[in-house]
């Protein structure tokens, strides 16, 4: 059986939800399993040309180790091999100490200009086309009849029959249910809905029975005929939609609610009316108390990401249930990955979430639209223009043979413009020269030096090992050309073999890829190691101790929980990696009984809506003279924190070599072995809990008393306050390099707003992703009023070359110092559905 993995980048998370998946290519693994190494290097570049000097910062290559299959000792002469294909010349050279390996390419790179794609121009040439002509009064009378929806304020008749039908697709009844609208969307209270001018978060807000709907959600909710670069056809948005799903479902946590849509609209199901181990039989083959309920943001998530596709692509033949795997854990065959399918060929086909679904801010995961079917079907949709500028082959194949046509549109609302005379519209540079050579003993550590000359001219990051390759002191420029090289030592304890770079991606300042595919280069590294390993350290059983302590911040005096893990583990093969040798996740949920937790509890979401699972790394030391020794992880928790039992939900061990083996904490019964297939994996472990309770009303956090004041609800922003700002970094002239600062304020009812994560979408269609920085970025105490509205500032530094034209605030996303998040999205993204 083999499944159906998702890619990793940003498309973020919505290519995760779609249904649109690669192949893995592999049964997964039997119960021997070799780990295999992956090594990263980045390069960090400067490119000089004739026409101006030109920053590239990235040059990522992935590097799957090819292991021997023997140890043979080598001949002590050394062997010339020397080879010459399609790609260029190489020469190597091997003995017991030596190994170098030279490639010098004689590709023809071919394009090396971007295609420059103008926006699309959207015309209206007709007003909304829906049928229904009942007068308003009629319109108001239905609404009230059968959704207990009461209109005031200024309401118009187009705008009452858009609402009306938005809600009748997602709660009336079909012809095979004998419900009414008020059992299916769970309508227990009448509500009186306004129309806002403002700009809410959600586009929708209600207080009491008091509905608040942002005008400009109806502006293009009905279908309105329009012509798109003079192709004419429909238009319209989900944005009041969403905002109706966000209600009837309560923000998602009317589960039964959510389940009904999903049903309806796509086919698919929340509940596993099989069982687990009837449902994973063929797969994974794991019980129920791997897997959980969905939070409720992620099940909005999900339903908007499905409702974006052709209404075509919105059932999938035999896929009918959606599971979520338990909160903290990886997946047990494909480590952090973000979701999989699992096309069973029988009516039990599946798809499975979990963390990393949601929850990943890693900015440097890959994204390669061009490459991988998924991501261009992410790229297609969340970024029309970022397809036709870098894959426009494929994004016209995407449009004709798989959408029928459905185009997209960005309607941004906070907008600022680059200006640039002379845009940078080049690809990275590609690599044209290699030269690796390896040093050492066989009982040694190894010297590698690599040097590479970069031309001017896309494989997924990943790995335990990184190189940066800086230019020389002294450029070398020869045709534009630059040379880059590093030195760095490799462990004894690597494993014995070949090494080769499976893909090399380069990315300049202004967020330009090239990726270059396995067969345009040759790239080889040979380690000869007699003590290499594939065997990982291991936790030792049942030796996982929780404890909590209390600290003070010295700014506020204010004191906060600390959480303390501490194990043994056992060297089985290489010493434990110096700088991170182990890390934890530290997951919570809620408990209404002291030092344990029920089922249903267990079952349950976790502690908070909005918060996940804690990351965080430790040291390990080991004891003398034994191969045995104690790792310890802390967390330093927010006063505010979630109460509830804690537990460490997912131990890794590393090693020197980059060898990991894993251990997952889970409420499995006992004696149930779990995917029996992967070996690298033992059985889970009950989880040890440890409680953090609620604090007593008119008691404080001290020593004896250690407690929290749980804050469950994500930071507010004020969309309204929003203001961008762009200066030219130099103003003499206008080459793209700019200063955006973009203000904006934002509070929170607890804890106080913590990390603030952003995305800016330029022209030409790229998220460029970051961090803000401010005074409470950091630590789990915020100092200040945390309940009172504050300005903030996020400055961004754009390259010169920057593409110049209409850049679009694309996110903000906002956390408090308890964990929780909210995501706020200001493109609306408009459907064209072409009449041919």
């Amino acid at each position: 059986m083999q499944g159906w993995r998702h890619g990793d980048g940003k498309a973020k998370r919505y290519m995760r939800s779609l249904g649109i998946s690669w192949l893995v290519g592999s049964t997964p693994p039997g119960p021997k399993v070799y780990s295999c190494i992956t090594l990263v290097v980045v390069i960090a570049v400067t490119l000089t040309q004739r026409s101006g000097l030109n920053s590239v910062d990235l040059l990522s290559i992935p590097i799957p180790m090819l292991p021997l299959t023997g140890k043979k000792e080598l001949a002590k002469t050394k062997m010339h091999i020397l080879y010459q294909d399609w790609r260029g010349t190489s020469l190597e050279s091997i003995d017991r100490w030596t190994f170098s390996h030279k490639w010098h390419g004689s590709l023809d790179l071919g394009e090396i200009e971007m295609k420059k794609v103008v926006a699309p121009e959207l015309s209206i040439v007709g007003s909304e086309e829906y049928g229904d002509k009942k007068s308003l009064s009629e319109l108001k009378e239905h609404l009230i009849k059968h959704f207990k929806v009461t209109l005031e304020g200024s309401w118009e008749q187009n705008q009452a029959s858009v609402l009306l039908d938005q809600l009748q697709a997602l709660c009336s009844p079909t012809s095979k249910s004998d419900q009414s609208a008020f059992q299916i969307c769970d309508i227990q209270h009448d509500t009186h809905w306004k129309l806002s001018d403002n700009l809410l978060s959600d586009d929708i807000s209600l207080v009491g029975s008091d509905v608040s709907l942002a005008r400009r959600a109806l502006d293009f909710a009905a279908p309105r005929s329009a012509k798109v670069d003079g192709d004419s056809g429909v238009v319209r948005s989900h944005r009041l939609q969403f905002a109706l799903m966000k209600f009837v479902t309560n923000w998602g946590h009317k589960e039964k609610v959510v389940n009904q849509i999903l049903q309806r609209k796509f086919g698919s199901q929340l509940d596993v009316d099989v069982g687990y181990i009837d449902l994973t039989s063929v797969t994974t083959y794991e019980d129920r108390e791997r897997f959980q309920a969905f939070k409720a943001p992620e099940l909005l998530f999900m339903m908007e990401s499905w409702s974006l596709l052709p209404q075509h692509l919105h059932k999938v033949d035999g896929l009918k249930y959606v599971v979520r795997r338990q909160q903290g854990l990886n997946h047990p065959y494909y480590g952090p990955t973000t979701a999989v399918s699992w096309p069973t060929n029988m009516q039990n086909s599946y798809q499975e979430y979990m963390d990393y679904s949601f929850n990943n801010d890693d900015y440097g995961a890959s994204n390669n639209p061009d490459e991988d079917i998924a991501e261009c079907m992410a790229a297609y949709v969340l970024h029309p223009m970022l397809l036709q500028v870098r894959a426009p082959v494929k994004e016209e194949f995407i449009r004709k043979q798989i959408m029928r046509n459905t185009r997209y549109l960005e309607n941004p609302i906070f907008t600022f413009k680059i200006e640039n005379e002379e845009p940078y519209r080049r690809y990275p540079p590609s690599v044209n020269n290699i030269d690796i050579r390896v040093e050492g003993d066989p009982n040694d550590d190894k010297t590698v030096e690599m040097k590479m000359l970069v031309d001017v001219g896309h494989g997924p990051n990943g790995g335990s090992k990184t190189l940066t390759l800086y230019p020389d002191a002294v450029e070398e420029e020869s045709g534009g050309s630059i040379t880059m090289r590093t030195t760095e030592v490799f462990s004894k304890y690597c494993e014995n073999g070949f090494w080769s770079a499976s893909q090399i991606k380069m990315v300049d300042k202004i967020g330009s890829e090239r990726w270059i595919k396995v067969d345009e280069y040759s790239w080889r590294l040979y380690l000869n190691n007699a003590m290499g390993t594939t065997w990982a350290p291991r936790y030792l059983s049942q030796t996982l101790k929780l404890t909590k302590t209390l600290e003070k911040d010295d700014e506020s005096g204010s004191h906060y929980p600390v959480v303390t893990a501490t194990i043994r583990f056992q060297q089985t093969g290489a010493p434990l990696d110096e700088k991170s040798p182990v890390w934890m996740r530290l997951a919570s949920k809620p408990s209404a009984q002291g030092g344990g937790m029920t089922g249903s509890e267990w079952d349950g979401s976790g502690t908070s809506s909005y918060s996940y699972p804690l990351y965080q790394a430790g040291t390990c030391v080991q004891d003398q003279n034994s191969w045995d020794g104690v790792c310890t992880v802390s967390w330093k928790l927010s006063p505010y924190s979630a109460a509830g039992q804690y537990y460490v939900s997912m131990i890794q061990l590393r090693d020197v070599a980059s060898n990991t083996r894993n251990q997952f904490f889970t409420q499995q019964k006992p004696g149930w072995t779990c995917c029996g297939r992967v070996g690298n994996t033992p059985n889970d472990e009950f989880p040890v809990l440890m409680e953090l309770q609620q604090c007593a009303q008119g008691t404080e956090l001290s020593v004896d008393n250690i407690c929290v004041v749980q804050d469950l609800s994500p930071p507010s922003l004020a969309p309204e306050s929003i203001k961008i700002q762009v200066e030219p970094a130099e103003s003499s002239h206008h080459n793209g390099a700019s200063v955006v600062k973009i203000q904006f304020k934002a509070k929170d009812d607890k804890s106080g707003v913590g990390t603030v994560a952003y995305r800016l979408m330029d022209p030409q269609g790229f998220s460029h992703q970051g961090y803000m920085t401010h005074e409470n970025e950091y630590g789990p105490v915020f100092h200040g009023d945390p309940t009172a509205w504050k300005e903030y500032t996020l400055t961004v530094e754009l390259a010169k070359g920057s593409p110049p034209g209409k850049w679009q605030l694309e996110s903000l996303d906002i956390h408090d110092k308890a964990g929780n998040r909210k995501h706020h999205q200001f493109i609306e993204l408009l459907q064209f559905e072409a009449s041919h």
